[in-house]
């Protein structure tokens, strides 16, 4: 029933939000009819992307770019003795964070975007719907939401170290992979979308030494091992878009970050690579 309502949705060019039930997520979510709200609940509620470690959970969670609240529910869902904060700098998605995480115990939200120093951003969607939208600083006071740095973002959280750090922020991870290196903070498990070069880089200056290279192009064709890693193991296949397995539940063995390098390049040198089809 839960997916005949979100293929439903899909279909729907306008409308107000509506409830849909999952026990994946705790509970029921709003969403948005003629948004990415439906697509984004399949990659969260239908198809996991994080592992859950049920041996030696965290106990602090930020949830950087948390759109809706749908990946900020699964998360706490997963780890429900955790306190979570869920970032999301866009006012209208935040909006609807609020009341899909509303009655969560130890869960604060936060309007605001990770930025080098503190203040104000101007957040432009340009065309690109609720999901996505270009980010530059307001200056002399102007913008409509807040930028923080990871160290206040930790202060005003209150807390003294992440355990797990989820960053989907629509091209600006490096900037918060950065923010996380001057913090000083080294979380136990990153979940980061891939990007530029450099964040290899980043991730190898703050310690991280296993890796492997995910062309989330192939994700559709993933399948996890019959038998778990680690965490609970959960039958589905990822759609197009999806981020796919994390952790021990990747295909491949942990490798160096020069082999990782290598494979990079290689595969992005091949003639005729278009980012939009091949990765």
């Amino acid at each position: 029933i839960t997916g005949l309502r979100v293929l439903r949705l899909k279909t729907k060019r306008s409308g107000p939000a509506e409830r849909v039930s999952v026990r994946r997520l705790g509970g029921s979510v709003l969403l948005r009819p003629g948004t990415t709200d439906p697509a984004i609940f399949d990659q969260i509620a239908l198809h996991p992307y994080v592992p859950i470690d049920r041996e030696h959970p965290p106990v602090t969670i930020v949830d950087l770019g948390a759109n809706i609240g749908l990946s900020t529910r699964f998360l706490k869902n997963a780890y429900p003795e955790a306190r979570v904060v869920a970032v999301e700098p866009d006012p209208t998605n935040y909006e609807m964070l609020v009341k899909n995480t509303a009655g969560l115990s130890d869960v604060q939200c936060l309007m605001a975007g990770i930025w080098p120093e503190d203040g104000r951003l101007q957040l432009d969607h340009a065309g690109l719907g609720h999901s996505g939208f270009r980010t530059h600083a307001g200056g002399d006071g102007g913008g409509n939401t807040d930028a923080l740095t990871i160290g206040t973002l930790m202060t005003k959280a209150g807390f003294e170290r992440i355990g797990l750090l989820k960053i989907d922020i629509e091209g600006h991870d490096l900037l918060a992979l950065r923010q996380l290196e001057e913090s000083g903070c080294r979380p136990s498990f990153v979940s980061v979308e891939n990007g530029e070069p450099p964040m290899l880089e980043t991730l190898v200056r703050m310690g991280y030494a296993g890796f492997k290279f995910i062309n989330q192009a192939t994700v559709p064709k993933l399948r996890l091992p019959l038998r778990a890693r680690e965490g609970r193991r959960i039958g589905h296949r990822f759609p197009f878009g999806a981020t796919g397995p994390f952790g021990e539940e990747t295909p491949g063995t942990w490798r160096s970050a020069e082999d990782i390098e290598c494979e990079i390049r290689a595969y992005w040198e091949r003639p005729g690579r278009d980012a939009a089809v091949h990765g």
